[in-house]
């Protein structure tokens, strides 16, 4: 599956492989086919699983891709090569205040929430968004790649593609950003068409969760 991906992958997208749950082992033999970028959701699991960022193979790069809690902005910011669900400003001003004690400038996408469902996080106030986006370009230990987002939770693929639309347009207007990261195993194909530079692949590589 993994080469059936990367076949129909345009030049211009990237995947990232969510290993989540899922051992170590399974990452080492996907890094083996080439694969370098892994995503997980956990600060924890980063931590457990992973070995540190000095000791990581050639080229790896672990990028912390679910919620984070205010309380692990510390190890996700010494962990994580890329913080790609900054959901709130606050959490934004702690990466910040976090890489700035260490010296480190790090990537970070912020989230976009582009459905209404209760348990998906991200920005869902498009001037809190903006405020956000200005915010990240004037601090000295972020640097701001992009918009994530999360697609909603349906069968229903005009849903998905309108929810995908939106978000490109917003990553559009605001400018000036590289990555668009969106789309998972179910519908990467849609978030493809609407733009993503980014997809975000685990079931389909490493197989339901545990």
């Amino acid at each position: 599956m993994y080469r059936e991906i990367l076949s129909r992958l345009p030049s211009s997208v990237t995947l990232l492989a969510v290993s989540k749950t899922k051992p170590y082992e399974m990452v080492e033999s996907l890094y083996a086919e080439g694969q370098r970028l892994f995503g997980e959701n956990r600060v924890q699991e980063i931590e457990t699983k992973f070995p540190i960022p000095s000791e990581r193979p050639d080229g790896m790069k672990v990028f912390m891709i679910g919620h984070l809690q205010s309380n692990k902005v510390r190890k996700a910011v010494a962990l994580s090569d890329r913080i790609e669900s900054v959901d709130s400003l606050k959490v934004l001003d702690l990466i910040a205040a976090e890489a700035g004690k260490i010296g480190r400038k790090i990537n970070i996408l912020l989230e976009w929430k582009c459905s209404e469902d209760p348990e998906k996080t991200g920005f869902s106030d498009i001037e809190e968004l903006y405020r956000a986006v200005e915010r990240a370009r004037g601090m000295e230990s972020v640097n701001l790649l992009g918009l994530m987002t999360v697609g909603p939770l349906t069968d229903e693929r005009d849903e998905i593609r309108r929810s995908f639309h939106q978000t490109r347009m917003i990553f559009e207007d605001i400018g000036g950003l590289d990555v668009l990261s969106m789309g998972m195993s179910g519908d990467w194909e849609i978030a493809i068409d609407e733009g993503s530079t980014e997809i975000r692949i685990g079931t389909l590589l490493f197989g339901s969760r545990n």
